[in-house]
């Protein structure tokens, strides 16, 4: 899996039309990481995630396939932030940090609610 520095940056700048700019410094941040310190953050992607598919929902078909293209990246960051963090884990401890990144989906349920409102 090869996640470029440039993939990250032209996700952050084509994906700021569909959701809240506030990801792309974040997004900058985050490329900016050297291999072996990268990290993507589950905070931000969950908030990434929600933003997307309530853009999702009032787009044409044409809108919806490019804000998906743009997200392909950032979800290629994330699994690789995964990979990184877990490699070195046993099978309980990589299920014991699986179950962490869902409470922190859990624990933002009140931002999608709201922003789906």
């Amino acid at each position: 899996m090869n996640v470029s520095s440039k993939d990250l940056t032209n996700t952050a700048e084509s994906g700021s039309r569909f959701t809240a700019r506030r990801f792309s410094r974040k997004l900058q941040e985050i490329r900016g990481l050297g291999i072996q310190h990268f990290s993507f953050p589950t905070q931000t992607w969950a908030r990434i995630l929600f933003d997307t598919a309530n853009s999702y929902r009032s787009m044409n078909s044409t809108e919806r396939y490019t804000l998906l293209d743009a997200l392909l990246p950032l979800y290629l960051g994330k699994v690789l932030s995964f990979v990184k963090k877990t490699e070195r884990m046993s099978l309980q401890q990589s299920e014991e940090y699986v179950e962490n990144e869902c409470t922190i989906f859990e624990e933002n349920k009140p931002y999608i609610i709201k922003a789906w409102e």
